[in-house]
């Protein structure tokens, strides 16, 4: 992804770093971006952030991100596997990277 934004990047812009800790499962190892030197020619400010930094915080953004995705402004996608029969084979796809959004089990309806 960083290689992707790195040429669009305007001087001294900022980037913000998460979702990082998937790739700790990767089958392949990860290597650093390929246009290192843009980083070096355009100095932009680089952050990384984990939800933990912002614990205090969770609830009001919980509210926040509720809003956007009643106003449409933010989709949430999200891949629904029935049956506990299922839940097994659901365990290793959680790191794959295949399934778009969040992975989910439904178990049945709410009654």
């Amino acid at each position: 992804m960083l290689d992707t934004l790195l040429p669009s990047m305007a001087p001294r812009g900022r980037v913000l770093i998460c979702g990082a800790m998937s790739s700790g499962y990767t089958a392949v190892p990860l290597r650093g971006p390929v246009n290192y030197m843009r980083i070096a020619t355009h100095q932009p400010t680089v952050r990384g952030i984990l939800l933990f930094h912002y614990a205090d915080r969770l609830a009001e953004g919980a509210v926040q991100l509720g809003r956007w995705v009643k106003e449409g402004r933010l989709h949430v996608e999200e891949s629904v596997v029935e049956g506990f029969d299922n839940a097994a084979a659901l365990l290793p796809t959680m790191f794959t990277g295949k399934q778009p959004g969040k992975l989910r089990l439904k178990l049945g309806d709410p009654q």
